[in-house]
């Protein structure tokens, strides 16, 4: 399953967060599989400049709309636009409001 997370230090913070914020056993073992997999691998792909001004663009359409959300959302979903990368993701109410973003539910 963690095969098809791209390595980036952003993905580690949001994978994590949601792993030990409250673990259960299945969590506990998938934190393990997910560090695992993350610190075996060397290059960890750091966001390019595109990056950074795609998700100064989103943040200020969403902020103009009074539709703002997390820093780290919107940068996750600046990196899927620039690499034309489907997101998938739980989190339908906040991707869902960010114009041109390619999303699908974790489920």
């Amino acid at each position: 399953m963690w095969k098809l997370l791209r390595n980036t230090f952003m993905v580690m913070y949001e994978v994590k967060r949601w792993l030990l914020y409250k673990p259960t056993k299945t969590l506990k073992a998938y934190n393990q599989e997910f560090d695992n997999l993350f610190l075996s691998v060397k290059y960890r792909a750091e966001m390019p400049i595109d990056v950074w001004e795609k998700a100064t663009d989103v943040h200020i359409a969403l902020k103009s709309k009074g539709q703002l959300i997390g820093n780290a959302d919107i940068l996750i979903a600046a990196y899927c636009m620039v690499n034309d990368y489907t997101l998938i993701t739980r989190n339908i109410s906040d991707f869902e409001r960010i114009d041109g973003l390619k999303f699908a539910d974790w489920y």
